[in-house]
């Protein structure tokens, strides 16, 4: 929109004609309706004239109808890229608790899967298969041969780094392998809370 359109937009937005604006400017009609339409070229004098009329500043009749250039909070843009920030160390943080989690649910799978066996193997040699008759050292025993692996076998050890990433679920000691997975998982649960819960807390942009 160039600045003769918008002078005519403007003055039938105020529902004046031309011989009302002709008069205000002490003009003929004619003479008005050859400014407007291009015929007599437009003076900074005749725009500030026209602007007054139309209730306005002439930058603001300049600037009529044109998309108003939005004005930077350069603070809140500070503050948005700070929370970014943030929320990008938040997404490492959830990857490596996710990535921890998956692990931790591999060593818990494994020590049940040889418990299972461990107790199977035992239960079957003891006496009518009574579950009385089995002790925790014979459970111990039992333990020990199945988490067994050669370090010198490269299959055997592949698997065994397989099955116990972080090296929890098969300890030689069956008690020491409870109260590390215990232990390990108490803690592990109880940093993804405090996660969860600075991730989930609000922020005031």
């Amino acid at each position: 929109m160039d600045i003769l359109e918008k002078i005519k937009a403007l003055r039938l937005q105020k529902r004046l004609s031309q011989l009302d604006v002709a008069e205000a400017l002490a003009i003929s009609q004619s003479a008005y309706a050859q400014l407007e339409s291009g015929k007599t070229e437009i003076t900074l004098t005749r725009v500030e004239q026209l602007a007054k009329l139309f209730g306005m500043t002439a930058i603001e009749l300049l600037q009529y109808g044109e998309e108003k250039p939005q004005i930077v909070d350069n603070e809140k843009v500070k503050v948005l890229e700070n929370r970014i920030k943030e929320l990008e160390k938040d997404l490492v943080l959830l990857k490596d608790y996710y990535l921890g989690a998956i692990l931790r649910v591999q060593e818990s799978f494994t020590f049940v899967k040889y418990m299972i066996k461990t107790y199977i193997a035992v239960h079957s040699k003891v006496k009518d298969h009574d579950s009385s008759l089995v002790t925790l050292q014979d459970l111990q025993d039992e333990w020990q041969k199945r988490v067994r692996f050669n370090l010198l076998d490269d299959a055997e050890f592949n698997q065994h780094r397989e099955e116990s990433p972080l090296g929890m679920a098969k300890l030689r000691e069956i008690f020491t392998v409870l109260d590390n997975l215990k232990n390990d998982l108490g803690g592990y649960l109880e940093r993804m809370k405090k996660l969860y819960v600075l991730i989930n807390t609000p922020k005031n942009l």
